[in-house]
């Protein structure tokens, strides 16, 4: 049986360091708040581990997503009403 990576990463505390653009940084400056980089990139790595979303994935914004299925369902009453 595979140890889950959470495990694994409790395990080691070493510091390490990534190289990210400027802008990158500035945007994660202002998404993360008062959290430490440390901790919003766990969380987000979190996220992606629990809900099976990965930043490749083609996820459709909700708001086309609702504009497209009352679409169908317009569709569907005007067959009706036919």
């Amino acid at each position: 049986m595979q140890t889950p990576i959470r495990e694994i990463m409790a395990t080691t505390s070493k510091d390490t360091s990534i190289r990210i653009k400027e802008s990158t940084r500035f945007r994660l400056d202002m998404l993360k708040g008062n959290k430490s980089h440390d901790a919003f990139v766990a969380e987000m790595l979190l996220y992606f581990e629990t809900t099976g979303i990965t930043p490749q994935s083609n996820v459709m914004p909700p708001n086309i997503a609702a504009k497209e299925q009352a679409s169908r369902v317009i569709e569907v009453v005007r067959g009706i009403e036919k």
